[in-house]
């Protein structure tokens, strides 16, 4: 009888450890696994650069050797694929530049005895100004939105905190809150405001917009 005391006992202790022991292999398991799916991606990633930069070598080339042609096309790709096309164009000592609007994007690669157009890189360079003032008013436009609705849980803790009566806290007198709701109506119609002005300006307006400016400066 002892010793059936003492193998429930002992039954009863290696059961509790027992599933505590094999949690930590579970989770060594599971960060194996993460592990391995993100080496995957990167070979995957690493095999699709190796791809489109040989590719692209392979255009370079082309073009350097046929003096009859003057430029390439790339066709229309990633920014990713864009920039190792630029990359491998300057190890061949070929001038490049981008055009193309969205997905439709692409490179163009030029000798360097036969560049571009000076109208083509302004107007390469007016699309990246344009572009980054568009990440600019989006950026704008996220910290106004965020700074409204901090401003909201304010007035509506200020609002709860009144209504709940605390003992230190004095109500409101009828002109103060006028104030409040009047300056909350401000905030709001500005936040409404400068919404709208950014969401109207899209990236083809404000390239229009450099480009109008340049014809007055011309």
């Amino acid at each position: 009888k002892p010793s059936r005391g003492g193998g429930g006992l002992l039954d009863s202790l290696l059961s509790a450890v027992g599933p505590a022991s094999k949690a930590p292999r579970r989770e060594l398991t599971m960060v194996q696994i993460q592990e391995r799916r993100e080496e995957e991606e990167r070979r995957r990633v690493s095999a699709v650069a190796a791809q489109v930069r040989s590719a692209a070598a392979a255009e370079c080339k082309k073009l350097v050797s046929d003096a009859s042609a003057s430029c390439h096309r790339f066709k229309p790709a990633p920014k990713f694929w864009r920039y190792l096309q630029k990359e491998e164009a300057e190890d061949a000592g070929l001038m490049s530049l981008s055009a193309g609007e969205g997905d439709d994007r692409y490179v163009v690669v030029y000798k360097s005895d036969c560049p571009p157009p000076p109208e083509l890189v302004e107007m390469e360079r007016e699309a990246e100004e344009a572009k980054a003032a568009a990440e600019d008013d989006m950026r704008r436009r996220e910290e106004v939105l965020a700074a409204a609705a901090k401003e909201t849980a304010r007035l509506r803790e200020a609002a709860a905190g009144h209504a709940g009566g605390a003992a230190s806290a004095r109500p409101l007198t009828a002109a103060q809150r006028r104030q409040a709701q009047i300056e909350s109506l401000a905030r709001g119609a500005e936040t409404v405001k400068m919404t709208e002005k950014i969401e109207k300006r899209t990236v083809g307006q404000i390239q229009d917009e450099c480009l109008a400016h340049r014809a007055r400066e011309a």
